[in-house]
């Protein structure tokens, strides 16, 4: 096990298919990633794939604890990657089985069990708990049995990966054994090896607050500077200054802010790394670099007012992984864009809308880019809606984000943002804050999700909730939105699984604490709360949701 023993650059093939084991040790957190993490991942990888087919794809460290007593690899940092990427092939293995050659079957067959075959020792031990429910996919996946999934976080995101794959057509058309032989010689890790765990945390907390790659802005930066004379470096050093100091001297807002500004600059798709594609850009254009440096400044001001903004549309739209909403606002912003008010309302629906039907960043990818080039040629904000339908009414987007809605949705992470979306359009304009998605929002089921129990005392609480609902009903609204509210902390605590009545007193106003949230506030407004309440309240906040979201019609 001498061969991670220094810092280096190891490919796939070395990390998952060699003679390496490994094991989540028991101080860590359980496998965490959701749909978005694997969106993402997924996104950079066939981007990568498509792009830069013959360079390497970093992925970021591996830090590891070498634990000789039972020959494997604690994981110190890395777990969700090295899970993910063997779901990854796991999918590979099992829907695409019949395209598969022989050497990538075995290449998948050694990420999984390693040299010593199926059954005899498993690749990767993750969280006990959790390891019957990883083992179980490891060993087959039944794309056909998607209810099972519910409690199994690998399953799910086994499910994700199948269907993002199928849904990007581009995927589609690629060689599989061509995609797995990049995977696995052009993804690479910085693979960090310790012999004590102090030592691994401190690598771990290094690597996250410095970052082992150079960044592409320092890149960008030291190119732009070698254009210029003496004295000109100087005027750009404190013009680059001044850049940062306005993003608070923060590199990754910096490393953000620019690749959005490369999405500016093109309009479309990147092919290449933003330094790349801007320096190029750069140089074919009759222009110095300090004239660059303060175009870069002045969109980082738009940047600035942007984010700043007190705007509704805009906290909504911050709630939202995918980032593209970003740089079209920066964009509209940067240009004086005309409409740029009831530009952020078409990107809450248009983005909402896919997010809600459960669609992933290739859906949405080049519908943003195509909006983001109709802003630069100063075009109608008609003209933007019908972008935006066009690739709505392509995949059914508006009939499925409704079909979802009346769902079992308590545990999508979209549920709390449709929600502040209702509360801050009840709100007034002048008076909306934005409200941050902490621990301290909780997601309050008004018919709670146990409707039966035992208090301190020993005496039966609930009765009422038991009068109203059997079991077959409870199931049947508790999940459901005509169900869900919002309330603090605070708030929270004081509801708890009490009475309708002793739960509207709390949302009204119980000691001097009006709850903050209006949504809430109208559920005291109800005399009873049974099947039918909770009906007619799914159907008031679909329509008030469809008011705001479904306006491309």
């Amino acid at each position: 096990m001498n061969e991670f023993n220094k810092p280096n650059f190891t490919n796939l093939i070395t990390v998952l298919a060699g003679n390496y084991f490994y094991q989540v040790p028991k101080y860590q957190r359980s496998y965490s990633w959701n749909k978005d993490n694997c969106d993402t991942l997924l996104g950079d990888l066939i981007e990568a794939y498509e792009n830069n087919k013959e360079q390497s794809y970093f992925c970021g460290s591996l830090v590891l604890l070498e634990n000789k007593n039972d020959k494997r690899f604690d994981v110190i940092d890395g777990q969700q990657r090295l899970t993910t990427f063997t779901i990854l092939l796991v999918v590979l293995r099992d829907y695409y089985n019949d395209k598969l050659n022989d050497i990538s079957k075995a290449k998948i067959k050694n990420a999984i069990y390693g040299i010593y075959g199926e059954g005899e020792r498993i690749k990767f031990l993750t969280d006990l708990s959790k390891q019957t429910a990883f083992q179980n996919v490891l060993q087959k996946v039944d794309f056909n049995k998607v209810e099972e999934s519910k409690q199994n976080r690998y399953l799910q995101n086994a499910y994700f990966i199948k269907n993002y794959l199928i849904e990007n057509e581009k995927f589609m058309s690629y060689e599989i054994n061509d995609f797995i032989n990049y995977l696995y010689k052009f993804v690479d890790f910085v693979v960090i090896t310790v012999n004590d765990l102090d030592n691994g945390i401190k690598i771990f907390n290094v690597l996250n607050d410095r970052g082992l790659p150079l960044k592409p802005a320092d890149i960008l930066k030291s190119s732009m500077m070698s254009k210029l004379n003496e004295e000109n470096q100087k005027i750009f050093a404190s013009s680059w200054d001044n850049i940062y100091k306005k993003l608070d001297s923060n590199d990754d807002t910096l490393d953000k802010v620019l690749n959005h500004y490369a999405f500016y600059t093109i309009a479309e798709n990147p092919s290449q790394r933003y330094d790349k594609i801007l320096l190029d850009k750069f140089n074919k254009e009759n222009t110095t670099m300090l004239n660059k440096v303060g175009e870069i400044e002045k969109f980082i001001d738009a940047y600035n007012e942007v984010v700043d903004k007190q705007d509704k549309n805009i906290y909504l739209l911050r709630y939202i992984r995918w980032q593209y909403w970003l740089p079209i606002l920066i964009t509209a912003y940067y240009i004086n864009y005309r409409n740029f008010n009831e530009l952020t309302s078409i990107l809450v629906a248009y983005f909402y809308q896919n997010w809600i039907a459960g669609y992933t960043l290739t859906r949405i990818k080049q519908t943003s880019f195509n909006i983001m080039k109709a802003i630069k040629e100063n075009k109608s904000i008609e003209e933007i809606k019908n972008i935006c339908k066009t690739n709505l009414d392509k995949y059914s987007t508006t009939k499925n984000f409704k079909s979802n809605l009346s769902m079992d949705i308590d545990e999508e992470v979209w549920i709390k943002p449709i929600l502040l979306l209702l509360e801050y359009y009840r709100q007034d304009d002048s008076k909306v804050n934005f409200i941050e998605l902490t621990s301290k929002l909780h997601l309050e089921h008004i018919l709670p999700q146990k409707i039966k129990g035992i208090d301190k005392n020993g005496k039966e609480w609930n009765r009422e909730w038991i009068k109203d609902f059997n079991l077959e009903e409870h199931q049947q609204f508790v999940h459901k939105l005509g169900n869900l509210t919002l309330l603090s902390m605070k708030k929270n605590e004081e509801a708890k699984n009490f009475s309708f009545n002793t739960k509207k007193d709390v949302y009204r106003n119980k000691n001097n604490q009006i709850t903050s949230f209006i949504i809430t506030q109208d559920v005291s407004e109800y005399q009873t709360w049974i099947g039918n309440d909770i009906t007619t309240r799914h159907t008031k906040l679909m329509d008030a949701i469809c008011k705001e979201i479904d306006v491309f019609k």
